[in-house]
């Protein structure tokens, strides 16, 4: 049947669906419009106004997320119960507080524990912060505006395993090409998103220079960057050849109209397809420097430690022995000393302090126990300690290999 709508009809149509946002149901209206300036109604198809949903009471929504390391954070009504589980584990329960929110700390990361409030049940796994992704790697393709990515990065269950997502980067030195020179169109940093540990990033100028870097996230947010840097252009390093940007059509007023071909006169021949490029004889990489280790993705070089002699003393420690000056006969029975036929003999004599001999390792020098020990001299600048050797890092440079 064919609705006639009024202005305040049309108008809660049109905020119907700002704030609503579904799609559009199937069916529709035909809708007669009258103007001021026409006589003649214009006919347009409408949704059906009828049961879209405006809003809603979101008191009642139950949910939780990681907001802190091994910590969670449920979403309820104020003042409500809420009870955590989880396999092998004892319940948990405490009141939501007068925002409806109720922290649970102290939890196993990677655990998947049940929330459970107002009869409501969600799924939540707490998490610790994300770790550095590392060993990042950009070559080039056979396009002269696109890179390959890889870099390694754990995602442990503990770290949010499948949930932890990678946002790359791709950011030009600012006002400069390949040439050093400004240039006249600031370029804008390239973003993607991705969950493996490779991806392909396309849309680069060909001519600038770009920082690339990777940043792991899980739900508590960014871990640290794996960082690359370019020296040298995509246009420099491929020798593929920069394709020119299309100019846009002039649609002003003064444009004037293109004349019709007459029938009568032959086109030309379409232009040959310019042959494909010939793919790149090199490639880019990035290696760490001469005298570095690749150590899980971290160019790390290892330095021995050094010594320096030192010599300890301590002083002498002693015991007490008894001096025998003689013996005397006491009579039966015997309290002490040694049994005789006259009776007992008991040492007579005094208590002495005797040194003790130096401790293994030790000598004596006269007033002290004395050894010369090696002791590890202090860490270089620069430089840091991993308990077995003194080690420092460095960023990964550009090496230009082989394709």
């Amino acid at each position: 049947m064919k609705t006639k709508i009024g202005a305040v009809a049309a108008a809660l149509l049109i905020g119907t669906a700002f704030l609503a946002g579904p799609a559009a149901p199937a069916h529709a209206a035909t809708v007669a419009n009258s103007s001021a300036n026409s006589t003649a109604p214009t006919t347009v198809v409408a949704a059906d106004p009828a049961g879209v949903v405006i809003a809603q009471d979101q008191s009642a929504t139950l949910t939780a997320e990681p907001t802190a390391p091994r910590a969670v954070t449920v979403t309820t009504e104020p003042g409500a119960t809420v009870t955590l589980t989880a396999k092998g584990t004892k319940a948990r329960t405490v009141r939501a507080n007068k925002d409806g929110e109720a922290t649970f700390t102290k939890l196993t990361t990677g655990r998947n524990y049940t929330v459970t409030s107002n009869g409501k049940q969600t799924q939540v796994t707490p998490v610790v912060k994300v770790g550095k992704a590392a060993d990042l790697t950009v070559t080039t393709t056979d396009r002269v505006d696109t890179v390959d990515l890889t870099w390694q990065h754990k995602a442990t269950k503990a770290r949010g395993g499948s949930s932890v997502g990678y946002t790359i980067t791709a950011t030009p030195a600012q006002g400069m090409n390949t040439q050093g020179l400004n240039s006249n169109n600031a370029l804008a940093p390239i973003t993607m998103e991705a969950t493996s540990t490779s991806a392909e990033l396309t849309g680069l100028d060909p001519t600038a220079l770009y920082s690339f870097s990777v940043t792991p996230h899980n739900a508590l947010g960014d871990g640290a960057p794996s960082v690359a840097r370019m020296n040298r252009s995509l246009a420099d390093i491929t020798g593929l050849p920069v394709p020119t940007k299309n100019q846009p059509a002039n649609t002003g007023s003064n444009t004037t109209p293109k004349q019709p071909t007459p029938a009568s006169q032959p086109q030309p021949a379409p232009a040959p397809a310019p042959a494909p490029a010939p793919k790149p004889a090199t490639r880019t990489i990035w290696v760490c420097p001469d005298g570095y280790d690749d150590v899980n993705g971290v160019c790390t070089q290892a330095q021995d430690y050094t010594f320096t002699d030192v010599t300890e003393t301590q002083p002498y420690t002693y015991r007490t022995e008894f001096v025998t000056t003689g013996w005397r006969v006491d009579p039966y029975p015997c309290s002490s000393g040694t049994m005789h036929p006259d009776g007992c003999w008991v040492a007579q004599g005094y208590d002495q302090q005797v040194k003790n001999p130096a401790p293994a390792g030790w000598s004596d020098n006269g007033s002290a126990y004395e050894r010369t020990v090696q002791r590890k001299d202090a860490t270089p600048s620069g430089w840091s300690d991993n308990g077995s050797v003194w080690i420092r890092t460095t960023a990964k440079v550009e090496k230009v290999v082989p394709a």
